[in-house]
């Protein structure tokens, strides 16, 4: 029987501090499911090393799927996981970060209850780790939003509760870091707003995203990277101009 969620956790080499993380995820699903919401697990286990194989391997419940691919780039890793679903639903969770129980529970009512095409997130992240602080994230159909913020900062996380059918049209594309590309997830936000699907927050949710010293991110800023390169802020610009032109 197909998923009604796909919940996909990604993994690289993060030894013990995944176990918190399968933790969560697994508490997630069961709190879902007591909805009646059908929920299925992948680990996608990118290039891991022997202490993390060990902590997704043992123990694993029996209807967990754990998959080994070898492209040492998170993007391609989720797109692995996103083949491999029967959901409806995607949600994201990688293998050092933490979402509160409510959360597939919440996103998927929200989801379905919503009449266009979203990309949810959850409304409050905590940062832990190298860094301790919170942020909001925006919901694009909010007063206040901003798009053309986004040319300088990205709004939201990776890990987000999307349609499959967007992350199918919409796959992460490869990152190259010496070539000035990073940011997987301010990449993707940008690229799935071009193709007209919002970003949306479910109200009342929790992240914790743990912020390390040596990640990818950190990788990217040292780097002085820029997401790829999309028409969205040029159609922003030209769209503001005829508005500025008409007034």
């Amino acid at each position: 029987m197909a998923a009604d969620v796909s919940i996909i956790l990604n993994a690289h080499r993060e030894g013990v501090l995944a176990a918190p993380s399968i933790r969560s995820a697994r508490r997630a699903s069961i709190i879902a499911e007591r909805l009646g919401i059908v929920v299925e697990t992948l680990y996608v286990l990118d290039q891991p090393d022997q202490a993390t194989l060990e902590q997704f391997h043992f123990g694993a419940p029996a209807d967990v799927r754990i998959i080994e691919v070898s492209f040492g780039d998170l993007g391609l890793a989720r797109n692995a996981g996103v083949a491999s679903s029967s959901g409806r639903w995607i949600a994201f969770l990688d293998a050092d970060d933490l979402w509160a129980e409510n959360w597939i529970r919440d996103a998927f009512t929200c989801a379905e209850a919503y009449s266009g095409t979203a990309v949810w997130h959850p409304e409050i992240n905590i940062l832990f780790g190298e860094k301790e602080s919170n942020f909001l994230h925006p919901d694009m159909e909010g007063e206040h939003f901003d798009l053309g913020g986004l040319a300088v900062e990205n709004y939201w996380t990776a890990l987000c509760f999307s349609p499959k059918k967007v992350l199918v049209e919409t796959p992460y594309r490869r990152m190259a870091i010496a070539d000035g590309v990073g940011y997987e997830d301010w990449s993707w936000n940008l690229e799935v707003i071009s193709h007209g699907v919002l970003h949306k927050v479910v109200p009342g949710s929790v992240h914790a995203i743990r912020v390390k010293a040596h990640g990818m991110n950190k990788a990217a800023q040292m780097a002085h990277c820029l997401p790829h390169p999309y028409s969205l802020f040029r159609d922003i610009l030209l769209s503001r101009s005829k508005t500025s032109d008409g007034a």
